[in-house]
């Protein structure tokens, strides 16, 4: 699948990017990566839940 960008919706195609509930933080683990989320500056990790959208 090819990466794009919407008005809402931003693809950073070499990380996850998903955010941290509650925060601005996102994950800098390599797309569609297993296991935690994690944020490689802050050392802060979270839960993956399921199938999140990138």
């Amino acid at each position: 699948m090819k990466p794009f960008t919407t008005p809402g919706r931003f693809v950073i195609s070499c990380y996850c990017w998903i955010r941290k509930p509650g925060t601005e933080t996102r994950c800098t683990q390599a797309p569609h990566s297993k296991g935690d989320h994690f944020h490689a500056y802050t050392r802060q990790s979270w839960p993956h839940r399921g199938p999140e959208p990138q």
